[in-house]
């Protein structure tokens, strides 16, 4: 054969070997790998319980019935990044005479450049992410990111969910936010409880250097100003754009309606509200006085 050519073309198939994937549980038991599948593509829904095979010297996976009851295959990198082969779903489309495939975008388009805006990747726990395109030869029908996720051990960590239900008013005229709590069966006691919070997180850290500071100035006046207890809240919303029309006695278009203080819109704190209710004092004093 080299006497008569310089360059020998050669092709080799191999066929892989297939083992069960195991994973070791908390306690140091092994155990067959199980996984759930969330379509989102050709398929809508999620398959549980499909299990896991391993090809014998590499990290080639595969699901064992999967969509149409088939395998599906695909390859994890050492960089946690995964290749997904053009393979059937198993499902024969009549009106295109052919059987529907999938695959990664980057094998669709024959452009490893995909990968970069359609990403197939796993996070080095047990979720791998994959951007799939299902298609014929004449065009594609749905693409777009589906997830794997392997079993792992349950997780009997105590979770209560809460939700908003909107506002009710009680039994006294109080209105209070709606809670409703949703313990999950490891939960065996919860309590609610009110508890501070951290407001430098959202103050800005001027403000809350003046803020402090004046809290400790005043505190040489009004020893305890200063304690521990004091309980401070932030921020504080006030809306002044809308003001009662009001005469120079405080009278509004009512007749013996007054507003005073913020209701009114016309002070904004605790000194200009005292004065208002001083001047409506005496102005209600002098007619009094008038009558008799």
């Amino acid at each position: 054969m080299a006497q008569y050519s310089d360059k020998v073309t050669l092709s080799a198939t191999y066929e892989l070997e297939w083992e069960t994937l195991y994973r070791t549980t908390g306690e140091g038991e092994e155990i067959p790998q199980l996984a759930t599948y969330h379509y989102n593509g050709y398929y809508s829904g999620r398959d549980s319980g499909l299990e896991v095979e391993k090809a014998v010297g590499a990290n080639i996976f595969r699901l064992k019935d999967w969509a149409s009851g088939v395998t599906f295959k695909f390859v994890l990198h050492d960089d946690n990044t995964c290749t997904l082969p053009a393979q059937s779903i198993g499902y024969y489309n009549s009106n295109y005479n052919e059987y529907v495939y999938v695959a990664d975008m980057a094998v669709y388009t024959g452009n490893d450049s995909a990968y970069a805006s359609y990403p197939c990747t796993f996070d080095g726990e047990s979720t791998f992410s994959f951007y799939l395109i299902y298609y014929v030869s004449s065009g594609y029908f749905a693409q777009g990111t589906e997830k794997l996720v392997f079993d792992t051990d349950i997780d009997t960590t105590p979770v209560v969910e809460i939700a908003f239900e909107g506002i009710e008013t009680t039994s006294t005229g109080f209105k209070a936010p709606k809670l409703h709590f949703s313990p999950n069966e490891y939960t065996k006691y919860y309590k609610a409880a009110v508890v501070a919070g951290d407001i430098t997180a959202a103050m800005p850290y001027r403000s809350m250097i003046n803020i402090i500071n004046f809290i400790q100035a005043v505190d040489h006046v009004v020893p305890g100003f200063a304690s521990i207890e004091t309980l401070l809240y932030s921020p504080e919303l006030k809306f002044y754009s809308n003001r009662v029309k009001m005469d120079e006695s405080l009278n509004t278009s009512i007749s013996g309606l007054h507003c005073l203080g913020d209701s009114s819109g016309w002070t904004r704190g605790l000194m200009m509200a005292s004065v208002m209710g001083v001047i409506m004092g005496r102005k209600i004093a002098e007619a009094e006085a008038a009558e008799v």
